[in-house]
Formats: C-alpha cells, sequence, structure tokens
C-alpha cells in the first residue's frame, strides 16, 4: 500500500483514524472494499485516505478516514518524542499483551500494511525510534474488546483515533477512560437505551498516552 501512494522514499506516520459504521457487518458475507487517496503538499505533507466497504448489493456499510503524515528520514532524526502523562480515567484500567513481533508480523500480513517502520530495524532509526513499533491500528482495533469487557451492553457506531506517540514491540497495552457525554438514545422503542459519547486513552506499560478515542455508542441498560 504505501507503495502504491508513491510514498516510498519517505517514513510514513498515521496521525489520525476514523471508523463509522453504517450498518453491522456480519460473518461469512462478501464485501467490497475501495480506496481513495489525496495528498496534500502542506508544511506537514498529509495524505488523507478514504475507505468505503460495500455489501453485495452494493450498499455502503462502512467508511474508513485515515490521515498519514510522511516526512523525509533526514529531517526525522531531528523530532525529539516526549512523553505524555496519562490523563485520570473514570473507570478501571484494562489491560492487554505484551505484543510481540509475531503478533505485529501477523497483523502486517493481514493488513497488507507494508510500512517498514513495523518491520526494518535501520528504517525504525532513520525516524529516530529505539526499535520497531506496532502498528496503530492494532492499537487501536483492541479498543472495542476492552469497551465491551467493561460494558457488554455497548454497540459501536463510531471511532475516531488520534495517534500521539509510536508503541514499542513487546509493549502492554492499558485501556481508560470515562463517559463524557449520555442522552437518551433516538431510535424508536429502544426503550432505556442511551446514546454515549466515550473518551479513552490507549497507554503504554512504559507510562505515556499513546492514543486517545472518541467513541460514539449506544448502550441499550
Amino acid at each position: 500500500m504505501i507503495g502504491r501512494l508513491g510514498l516510498t522514499d519517505e517514513i510514513v506516520v498515521q496521525q489520525s483514524q476514523t471508523f463509522t459504521y453504517h450498518e453491522g457487518l456480519g460473518p461469512d458475507r462478501d464485501y467490497g472494499f475501495a480506496v481513495e487517496a489525496r495528498r496534500e503538499r502542506t508544511p506537514t505533507d498529509r495524505t488523507l485516505l478514504r475507505g468505503t466497504v460495500c455489501d453485495s448489493e452494493g450498499r455502503i456499510v462502512a467508511t474508513l478516514d485515515t490521515l498519514l503524515r510522511t516526512f523525509r528520514p533526514d529531517a526525522a532524526r531531528d523530532a525529539a518524542l516526549r512523553s505524555r502523562p496519562m490523563p485520570d480515567s473514570s473507570f478501571p484500567v484494562i489491560e492487554t499483551g505484551p505484543i510481540d513481533i509475531a503478533q505485529t508480523e501477523s497483523y502486517a500480513a493481514a493488513s497488507l500494511d507494508d510500512n517498514p517502520l513495523h518491520s526494518d530495524p535501520a528504517t525504525a532509526r532513520a525516524a529516530g525510534l529505539d526499535g520497531l513499533i506496532i502498528h496503530g491500528m492494532l492499537a487501536m482495533g483492541q479498543i472495542e474488546g476492552a469497551l465491551r469487557d467493561w460494558m457488554p451492553a455497548l454497540r459501536i457506531n463510531r471511532i475516531h483515533g488520534n495517534f500521539l506517540l509510536p508503541v514499542p514491540v513487546g509493549s502492554r497495552l492499558l485501556f481508560s477512560g470515562r463517559v463524557v457525554k449520555r442522552m437518551p438514545s433516538d431510535v424508536p422503542g429502544s426503550g432505556r437505551a442511551e446514546q454515549l459519547i466515550l473518551r479513552v486513552i490507549v497507554s503504554t506499560d512504559a507510562g505515556y498516552a499513546a492514543c486517545v478515542a472518541e467513541i460514539a455508542a449506544r448502550h441499550d441498560g
């Protein structure tokens, strides 16, 4: 994918990701996936990706919006990585991992993500990192499971995540957060169901926040 975007001479970092579910996705069904890319030559040089998932009848069931930031390896060496403290949470911290190199390699193969920051130590060092890092989407993809451990009746409609700092391979992930807004459900006949906005912090066992996500969801109570 990186090569197809013409980004082979640059280091690519995923800055944010948004999933919007228009309908539920089911197992044993065929889906089509299309991606459009737009590159913006700004001071930070951004690439915007819009992915569309359609069912066998052509209906859009989900959209994915990705923001990539690119820079040259020589400029990356001068970038300082500063730890950010983990904000306070209001529900118990849920822990997973450690995420090892075998899991990272499996995710790369399944997602077709060939970004060398996850597989080539020399590229990682050129970007100012101490070693290989896990995929941001691998970390973000575990948010739903963490939320369901805390609130099993949750139905997620949209996830948006901002990536703050890279996560080294071998790290454990800790999920914390809180409900920032709750409203009665606008779905007819939903009874006591609520619409929730949650904020989730994905941090590492090294004590810094790696991703902040906002989730729109329904809780059936």
